[in-house]
């Protein structure tokens, strides 16, 4: 085929409109046929949930899990053999949420709660026959650019219990879904297309935080949770193993080089890093737009101050104060996780104390003291990644 090789994914705003109505025609025409449920339900599947989210194995899992669904968009015929996934980059919609051109091109412009009426997936139907659904919570903000940048050179450690890991998928993944609402803030996020964007994005992240710190030719273990590296990714729907996922542990997905996909070159993000934390990344993807010397990109007073070796989160730091951003808690059945953040937050991203950790062990991993069964959750109600009684398929119970 004529496709580049490896597959570069790009930022949805530069795609052209002949490329977004390539994808907008390829996810419908997976939506018709059936497929994209047999993707999406995976998200959501018991077997699954609990390796795939506040565990190491939440950006392996996704990181195949968009692969075989970008996989599968490229077998849909020879018109669609070169598509690859778009990221939305969000944390440069921080502050400007209701504006973000990816919301108004998915079919939210203006932003509207219900049912998705305009668009390209106007009129769609969940698995329960359901309308998709979006809500849009104003109080939540996305996590900026300078926050980012913070997690991405500060954070040398993947982690388990704290790192890179941890601080990507908490309030910077979850705001996203949060904001969105419905389906998007629920384990059946992956119904609203809205998610492939988005986690093509956290890809993208962890994809530039790996180049950052020398981790995507070489596979140091001692960086990674090494107790997991050799663990099966789980890609099952009511205990069978999906066909379209061959067996592969974390570590098969880890280095650029068993990977068939790259992130543009040109990434605003990479000398904007520089601009701000010159020369603390051992750049080799990135490493000749990282060296440039000019860049469009304005950076504030206000982010210079923020992002630094030892960054200060403290209540007085009006950039964050003033944007609020949550765990993605799955929607607990109390008002203290209404919002995805523990009662008397103050430092806006979804913990209590102001420098950046969690004042208790209930919340180090975003879920409650005494889960016992790996999704997040304390009790059974939670274990499908929605409330007991929940009768809507959006993860509420009324």
């Amino acid at each position: 085929t004529g496709c580049s090789q490896p597959r570069v994914r790009r930022e949805w705003t530069q795609l052209t409109d002949s490329e977004k109505s390539l994808f907008y025609e390829a996810v419908n025409l997976m939506k018709s046929n059936g497929l994209y449920l047999r993707y999406s339900r995976l998200h959501w599947d018991t077997s699954n949930v609990g390796f795939a989210h506040g565990n190491a194995g939440f950006f392996p899992w996704h990181r195949e899990y968009l692969f075989q669904f970008e996989s599968a968009l490229r077998r849909l015929g020879s018109k669609y053999e070169c598509i690859t996934l778009p990221f939305w980059r969000w944390e440069a919609d921080a502050g400007r949420e209701s504006s973000s051109t990816v919301l108004t091109d998915f079919g939210s412009n203006p932003l509207k709660s219900g049912c998705v009426k305009s668009g390209p997936f106007a009129g769609w139907k969940t698995s329960t026959n359901t309308c998709l659904n979006r809500t849009f919570d104003s109080s939540v903000f996305f996590v900026g650019e300078s926050r980012i940048i913070e997690f991405l050179v500060a954070d040398t450690q993947y982690g388990s219990t704290s790192g890179f890991r941890v601080d990507l998928e908490s309030a910077p993944h979850a705001a996203v879904h949060n904001y969105v609402g419905s389906h998007m803030s629920s384990m059946r996020s992956a119904e609203d297309p809205l998610f492939w964007v988005h986690h093509a994005n956290v890809d993208r992240l962890w994809y530039i935080w790996s180049d950052c710190h020398g981790y995507s030719t070489a596979l140091n273990t001692g960086v990674f949770d090494s107790s997991h590296l050799s663990d099966v990714m789980p890609f099952s729907y009511r205990g069978t193993r999906d066909s379209y996922f061959p067996s592969k542990r974390n570590r098969d997905v880890i280095l650029f080089s068993s990977i068939p996909y790259s992130y543009s070159v040109n990434d605003p993000l990479i000398p904007l890093i520089e601009k701000v934390l010159p020369k603390r990344c051992t750049w080799n993807y990135f490493k000749s737009v990282a060296g440039t010397t000019t860049t469009t990109t304005t950076i504030t007073t206000t982010e210079k101050r923020v992002v630094s070796e030892y960054v200060d989160l403290s209540e007085d730091n009006e950039l964050f104060t003033q944007k609020r951003s949550y765990d993605y808690d799955y929607d607990y059945s109390d008002d203290r996780h209404r919002n995805g953040y523990e009662q008397g937050d103050s430092d806006g991203y979804g913990y209590s104390d102001r420098d950046g950790h969690h004042s208790d062990d209930r919340h180090r991993n975003g879920y409650e003291q005494g889960d016992s069964d790996g999704y997040g959750y304390s009790d059974d109600r939670h274990r499908n990644g929605y409330e007991q009684g929940d009768s809507d398929g959006y993860g509420y119970s009324d």
